[in-house]
């Protein structure tokens, strides 16, 4: 196990009545009415109690709204994870999200997160190589459900060593405001080469950069990203409607697809300077 890793304090888990009522989707006994009876369904209490003899923890369940009355309960939903075993010497958890639906929309996906207790906010590992496993509701097993959470942890040293060199890469104040204004394009879901300069007209830059607490101060890229990061989900900040001419303050995203496909963008942007600082090494 590498070096990093620290037995964490006592994690309090979700009990199943708790689960329910953060996310009845979860006790779901049967799939969508308009699926058809090729459609292996399983419900995902029965993943979550086969990831819990892994020894991770149900932390938080959150459901997606169904749009449709027939999906009712049926649609996506996630729930995180936490080992006593997954943690950084800065006080930062490796979770497991598992995502799901029983209206035929995904498989069972599985997620590492980072949680930073500093700031009780969360990240959403995006890479190719160790970002996600999905699991075939086809034929599931718990041989299957193993085999995927061991993959993701096999690959935890993986995400320490991209945090460590994150944070042993430097920025000067050009790459801190490019960083800031590529992950707003994000936020935003703009293309950065043809819409970045209009955006830099609707925000301040700084107000992004701004250091919120100690452990944040600094050029570090690790540091800059989680200032960027936080802000950019957590909402607040102010920008200028285009179409009323007023400035209004940005709403935290709170929808989890939402979230973890804007936190996995952010880290892709953020893991593009660690390239760049090795081709200039």
């Amino acid at each position: 196990m590498n070096e990093e890793v620290k037995k964490t304090m006592e994690i309090v888990g979700l009990s199943n009545d708790e689960l329910r009522q953060q996310c009845p989707n979860i006790f779901t006994k049967t799939p969508a009415s308009h699926l058809s009876a090729k459609y292996s369904f399983v419900p995902t209490i029965q993943v979550i109690e086969d990831i819990k003899k892994l020894g991770w923890t149900p932390i938080e369940a959150t459901p997606v709204k169904a749009r449709k009355a027939k999906t009712a309960g049926k649609g996506k939903h996630m729930i995180t994870f936490e080992h006593e075993d997954f943690k950084t010497k800065d006080n930062e958890k490796i979770q497991i999200l598992l995502i799901n639906s029983h209206d035929g929309t995904s498989n069972f996906q599985l997620e590492i997160g980072v949680f930073r207790l500093v700031c009780s906010n969360g990240l959403v590992i995006k890479d190719n190589d160790m970002g996600a496993v999905k699991v075939r509701h086809l034929g599931y097993s718990f041989k299957d459900i193993t085999a995927a959470v061991n993959q993701l942890v096999t690959n935890i040293p993986n995400v320490f060593n991209k945090m460590n060199k994150m944070k042993a890469t430097e920025l000067d104040e050009n790459q801190m405001a490019e960083l800031a204004l590529k992950s707003a394009c994000v936020r935003f879901d703009l293309e950065y080469e043809k819409e970045a300069e209009n955006l830099s007209k609707m925000l301040e830059i700084d107000d992004l950069l701004g250091v919120d607490r100690r452990e944040d101060k600094g050029s570090g890229l690790y540091e800059v990203f989680n200032r960027v990061q936080e802000k950019l989900i957590n909402g607040g900040f102010e920008y200028l409607n285009d179409r009323t001419g007023n400035y209004r303050k940005a709403r935290p995203i709170k929808n989890f697809q939402q979230n973890t496909r804007v936190n996995q963008q952010l880290w892709e942007v953020a893991e593009s300077y660690i390239k760049d600082a090795e081709l200039v090494a």
